[in-house]
């Protein structure tokens, strides 16, 4: 049986990577990597699943240090992003970049939607990040 430690509490730092992003991307966002690492800083942006050429999300915002500045986690147990998760639900990227325990819903006719899962919730503000790749297209 494994142990999940939750950070704070004599745990593993959760695997994180500075990164710049847009002013508008904020604290809980889904990010995709939207270019090459610049002085070893990764750029980053929103994930956007109604995308035609879709990039996967990568990992989510969890503090911003100024507006083009943040700190995104990849793996691991996150806690004290998001609030009012249901325990031992699966979280997906929604079509605002945030995370939702409902897949997207099917999009109109000529329209494509993708899928991809964040990760399974530990309680109402923990989560543990494992995001899908490959993400899966509707429609």
């Amino acid at each position: 049986m494994a142990t999940i430690v939750i950070p704070g509490s004599s745990a593993v730092t959760p695997d994180t990577v500075v990164a710049n992003c847009a002013p508008a991307d904020a604290t809980g966002d889904c990010v995709k990597i939207s270019g090459d690492a610049i002085g070893g800083v990764y750029q980053v942006g929103a994930v956007d699943i109604t995308d035609p050429a879709p990039e996967p999300a990568c990992g989510i915002i969890i503090s911003k240090t100024s507006p083009t500045d943040c700190v995104v986690q990849v793996s691991g147990v996150m806690a004290g992003v998001y609030a009012g998760l249901t325990s031992g639900r699966v979280y997906f990227v929604d079509v605002n970049s945030r995370l939702d325990e409902a897949p997207p819903a099917a999009p109109a006719p000529g329209n494509t939607t993708y899928v991809q899962s964040m990760g399974v919730a530990l309680s109402d503000n923990v989560i543990v990040l494992s995001p899908a790749v490959p993400i899966k297209r509707v429609g």
